[in-house]
């Protein structure tokens, strides 16, 4: 039953999204509380109600502290979203990459992993629209600095599968062919996260570094053949996409400005 929580998160996430764009700040830190709040709760329900289909060799008190940690700090940045906002983003980003990372290396598979990992996506859209609220400038620039900051850390997960797909044993390949690869799945995800960072100071910038890594990154994924992350990447490359648009009209905004003063 906990897998229905799946459509409400994602609902609440463009609620978000459009709450940064259409109205203040306050609204934009209660977005991100509730994303903190809820991405946190799913979480950590996500992870209680799978111990019961645990292998019996796995320890059932490690995988609950492992699997609840990042959780209770995204819960934690929720509800200081509406006080502590620049704290409350860093917390939220930290769990929700903390979780992301967690699944990757320490924790077993487990039957509600997927949820988990959409509660992880929360997350990290809270903690960017809880550090936007406190920066000034046009909403468009805000809502392009939350598309890149998502895009970007979304994007790791087809990129680390691709490199992860590349060193399996067994494959044969160039050590020139390796590197190249390895740094062009690499780069991507790091250029749309710079991309939103720069997003409401140099809007400019931030477009061409978010267009071009949804559009290498979707070329990528087509030029290899590796489609089990296909639809995901899609998904991924309109985010980035569309906040590359949003950071030219906030560019576009702001010129406008200045031949106006």
């Amino acid at each position: 039953m906990i897998d229905l929580w799946v459509p409400l998160l994602v609902i609440i996430l463009f609620i978000g999204l459009i709450r940064a764009a259409v109205t203040n700040n306050t609204s934009t830190r209660i977005a991100a509380m509730g994303l903190g709040i809820l991405g946190g709760l799913v979480g950590a329900l996500a992870v209680y109600n799978s111990i019961y289909w645990l292998h019996p060799r796995i320890a059932r008190e490690e995988f609950l502290a492992m699997g609840l940690f990042f959780p209770i700090i995204g819960i934690v940045g929720g509800i200081l979203a509406l006080t502590r906002p620049a704290v409350a983003g860093a917390l939220m980003l930290v769990s929700g990459i903390g979780s992301v990372i967690a699944v990757a290396v320490f924790l077993p598979p487990f039957w509600h992993q997927a949820t988990y990992d959409h509660a992880s996506f929360a997350l990290i859209t809270g903690g960017a629209l809880s550090l936007v609220a406190r920066e000034k400038g046009p909403a468009t620039g805000k809502v392009a600095t939350v598309l890149g900051i998502v895009g970007g850390f979304l994007s790791t997960l087809g990129s680390w599968s691709y490199i992860e797909f590349l060193l399996r044993p067994g494959r044969v390949l160039g050590a020139e062919v390796l590197i190249f690869w390895v740094i062009f799945w690499g780069l991507l995800p790091l250029m749309a996260i710079a991309g939103g960072i720069l997003a409401l100071r140099r809007p400019g910038i931030a477009a061409t570094l978010m267009l071009a890594s949804g559009t290498l990154g979707l070329g990528g994924f087509v030029a290899t053949g590796f489609l089990d992350f296909m639809l995901f990447y899609v998904f991924v490359g309109l985010l980035l996409i569309l906040g590359s648009a949003l950071a030219l009209a906030s560019c576009e905004k702001r010129q406008q400005k200045r031949l106006s003063s």
